[in-house]
């Protein structure tokens, strides 16, 4: 686009009309023709905008320019004006300026045909060339039977020009009604602008862009009027791997089916989708841009987080929310329900308001599985080999039956508020150190150990060591509970617990399953009910916590000053032990007689194990043991 032009049209422009600029139909397209930043070298005409450049009178002057009209003149610009204002355009282009008589002749022969903007895009003819040895025949409307002289005037090559041409005129528009694009290879994708800096994962690349005002219509304007900026997920395929690029497509019509579902939730910590886009071998979704990064990025740039009761607040309102989000997820009343299967800080969004933190909304829907009788029956653990397995729960190795939870969820969520309590007592080197513990030893919050046939698991005693040396806070350590110890305390004896309680759907299916437990000696035996919370009781916690520090202060924050508590230290650590303290429950007494396992009366009330301490064990037909859900690319 020329610099005139460039300079003429802008973000905010909708000025214009029919008596607007330059005289001549192609002027007028040099103005209004807009370059797509993601296409590179491709224009094309912002919706609404043929209106602005084909009109009545510019009809007129190309077919008829100096002549008196007739009835039948008349007829021809009322078809065009009202059915073919695209095709006029693209034929206009294919032809050039100087087409004379041969645009009057076409149009009328398309008249004829009632050839109009409804049937773009026509197919097109090298492609077709390069499958046959035989030149194909031209495609309607261009397979001329009855007219030589236009036969003479669209040979091959004006109506490959045609072809080219037409993309100009049918850039997509994005709204609430649709969702799924099935796009041509050669459609132009409207977006105005693109930042050089992407970010790329293993099986995904997220670009930052700006769409055409015109061309989408969920998104107001940003605060400045320009159009809202859009995150593209694009979904990144191989050639060389058959069997990973069908994954690769599966999983994409999984997301988006998800995503489409998930939509008529509406919920304010669920990201807004926009679209999902097939283009020819290419797979895209559109989502609103998050301005403030995830929430790593935030931790990370607020290294030393003010010590301040309205950031505890803040913090609390958003958790709860992501809380609500999940818990309106796993009950979504469509077919079935939904986990997310992927919950980590990079995977939870965060758009900026007026306040500190933000609004904290959950995206990457890539592992968002419908939980069916049909997703139920299949046996064994499914593919996780684009997991992330740092946040994943103990299930997601000690699976050995199709019986599936959304507890999933529930712990990594456990794991997340755990690391922002880090951050905020410690700030962000308390969880980089955090973090470079797990990753010495196994990387997860929980280990695992075999024990024959069987896996077990615990929660890792370095996140017990952790825990544990956070109580010891002097936010954490008063005679008198704070929100930061309440917050530990949910996420210590409700969230982080291996032990699962049965689902509704998944009782029936256990109720026959016999469980093995011996309790060790030297343990006391557990509260009955000790099992991981749901989402719902999660948030129901999280309000209780923004309700008790209505108009008290003093238990959002005892201190407006951070204390000088050192960090736990990474040589106190424990990295083995064969008799973990449950969080949450009391330690071991020495020399304690074994109770009998008879006095807990569901699977759910047996979170121990011979070895293990406060562990439950299971058995080769243990019910307790749980899905792991197919991996498609990571929300970078």
């Amino acid at each position: 686009m020329s610099k005139s032009a460039d300079h003429k049209h802008s973000e905010t422009d909708d000025s214009g009309s029919e008596s607007d600029g330059p005289e001549t139909l192609g002027d007028k397209l040099l103005v209004y023709l807009v370059e797509s930043k993601f296409d590179v070298r491709r224009e094309f005409l912002p919706e609404g905008y043929i209106d602005k450049v084909i009109s009545r009178s510019a009809i007129q002057d190309e077919l008829f320019s100096g002549k008196k009209l007739d009835g039948d003149d008349e007829s021809l610009i009322n078809f065009i004006h009202a059915h073919a204002k695209k095709v006029f355009a693209t034929a206009y282009c294919a032809l050039g300026s100087n087409a004379g008589s041969s645009l009057l002749d076409t149009m009328d022969y398309f008249r004829r045909l009632n050839f109009t903007d409804g049937a773009l895009p026509i197919n097109d003819i090298q492609k077709a060339d390069k499958t046959r040895k035989a030149k194909t025949k031209l495609p309607f409307p261009f397979d001329f039977s009855d007219d030589s002289r236009l036969q003479s005037v669209w040979r091959r090559m004006p109506v490959r020009s045609f072809y080219q041409h037409q993309w100009k005129f049918l850039a997509p528009v994005f709204s609430r009604e649709k969702f799924h694009h099935t796009l041509h290879p050669d459609a132009i994708l409207p977006f105005i602008w693109k930042n050089i800096v992407t970010k790329e994962g293993r099986f995904s690349k997220v670009h930052q862009v700006k769409i055409h005002k015109g061309h989408q219509k969920l998104l107001g304007p940003r605060a400045d009027g320009t159009p809202a900026h859009i995150a593209i997920k694009e979904i990144l395929t191989t050639d060389d791997d058959e069997e990973l690029q069908q994954e690769v497509e599966q999983n994409f019509k999984v997301e988006a089916d998800a995503l489409s579902d998930i939509a008529s939730l509406k919920h304010k910590h669920i990201i807004e989708r926009i679209a999902a886009i097939t283009r020819g071998e290419n797979r895209y979704f559109m989502f609103q841009w998050a301005d403030g990064g995830n929430l790593r990025d935030f931790w990370k740039s607020h290294p030393t987080p003010e010590f301040d009761a309205n950031l505890v607040r803040e913090s609390v309102t958003q958790l709860r929310g992501l809380a609500d989000a999940l818990a309106a997820l796993h009950n979504y009343k469509g077919e079935g329900n939904y986990r997310h299967g992927d919950l980590k800080p990079e995977n939870i969004l965060r758009f900026e308001d007026k306040t500190f933190v933000g609004t904290l909304k959950i995206a990457d829907m890539g592992l968002a599985k419908r939980h069916t009788e049909a997703t139920d029956a299949r046996l064994g653990p499914t593919n996780t080999k684009y997991g992330t397995a740092r946040y994943e729960p103990p299930e997601a190795v000690t699976n050995k039956l199709k019986a599936r939870s959304r507890l999933y969820d529930v712990w990594s969520l456990g794991c997340i508020i755990l690391e922002y309590i880090i951050w905020f007592l410690y700030g962000y080197d308390g969880v980089r150190e955090f973090t470079e513990a797990l990753l010495d030893d196994t990387g997860c919050f929980y280990r695992t150990e075999k024990d024959g046939n069987q896996t077990k698991a615990e929660v890792h005693p370095i996140v017990v060591h952790w825990m544990n040396e956070l109580s010891k806070h002097p936010e954490c350590s008063k005679s008198t509970h704070t929100a930061i110890r309440t917050l530990l305390d949910l996420v210590r004896d409700r969230l982080l617990v291996v032990a699962l309680r049965p689902s509704p759907e998944t009782t029936s299916e256990m109720s026959s399953a016999v469980v093995s437990v011996t309790l060790a000696d030297t343990l006391e035996p557990p509260q009955v009910g000790a099992a991981r919370a749901k989402a719902a009781a999660a948030s129901s916690a999280l309000q209780a916590i923004l309700e008790d520090g209505e108009g008290n202060e003093k238990y959002l924050l005892s201190s407006k000053n951070r204390p000088g508590s050192r960090r736990p230290s990474a040589a106190a650590i424990p990295r083995s032990s064969n008799t973990l303290q449950v969080p949450g429950q009391s330690k071991p007494k020495p020399n304690a007689p074994a109770k009998d396992a008879s006095i807990y009366t569901t699977v759910s009330d047996l979170p121990v194990s011979s070895t293990t301490p406060g562990h439950f064990t299971p058995t080769t037909n243990s019910p307790t043991t749980l899905w792991t859900p197919t991996r498609i690319s990571p929300w970078i």
